[in-house]
């Protein structure tokens, strides 16, 4: 069960990770 979060933890901190790098991308992109 533990893990599982830890998982889950990981996999949403990723997401935020991926979500902020297409912002930047994005961005220079536009530029």
């Amino acid at each position: 069960m533990e893990e599982l979060e830890f998982i889950l933890e990981a996999t949403e901190e990723s997401m935020v990770n991926s979500i902020s790098f297409g912002k930047r991308a994005f961005k220079y992109q536009s530029r």
